[in-house]
């Protein structure tokens, strides 16, 4: 018969290692984040009782930087020269995908062209929107932390081959909170902004 102290240091080894995964608690849970900013509201003057552009307006996929345009939720401290990514904390879609979709359905809900959709469609369209994230970020170290937004946003007349309008849009909100969800609803008040901003430049081009 094996004598029992055979089994004694890889069950004292075995002891250890499990008392250690005790003591350092489970992995915090991935949480995943989405953009809901483009309801478009009934008092927004750039909503149009016709259409503003005939025929199609084709919103293209936004570009970035390879860090912006990833889903973790990136944030810089105060003085804004490093830039990192939250771990365990993710858009649902990267943000040049999340903002494409934002911006198709605000357009579309202020009645700013005939018909407003994605490429995907495989419409021709008479315009173009094309846009590029240059921040979208969390800020944190001076006060409450802030949603940091900026972008570039033009509209090109294809039959023309001119650009109708081209602006960068940069929004800051304040988070009401020190949480991470306090910081996304604060982008999506940001996102909002920006939107309103681009469809009433459209309307006043």
């Amino acid at each position: 018969m094996m004598s029992a102290r055979f089994f004694g240091p890889a069950a004292a080894v075995a002891g250890t290692l499990w008392l250690l995964g005790c003591a350092a608690g489970s992995v915090p849970q991935n949480r995943f984040y989405r953009l809901d900013a483009a309801a478009a509201p009934m008092s927004n003057p750039a909503t149009a009782s016709a259409p503003l552009l005939d025929g199609v307006l084709v919103v293209e996929r936004f570009s970035a930087d390879s860090l912006t345009g990833d889903r973790p939720i990136l944030y810089s401290d105060a003085h804004e020269l490093e830039v990192r990514q939250h771990h365990y904390y993710y858009w649902v879609e990267p943000p040049t995908d999340m903002l494409q979709e934002q911006v198709t359905a605000y357009l579309r809900a202020c009645n700013t062209a005939a018909t407003v959709v994605t490429p995907e469609a495989r419409l021709s369209p008479s315009h173009v929107v094309t846009g590029r994230v240059t921040r979208f970020e969390r800020a944190i170290g001076e006060g409450a932390d802030r949603a940091v937004i900026e972008t570039d946003l033009s509209l090109k007349d294809v039959a023309k081959n001119r650009i109708v309008w081209m602006d960068t849009y940069h929004a800051e909100v304040t988070a009401n909170g020190p949480h991470v969800i306090d910081v996304v609803e604060a982008f999506n008040r940001g996102v909002r902004e920006i939107l309103a901003r681009f469809a009433e430049d459209i309307q006043h081009r």
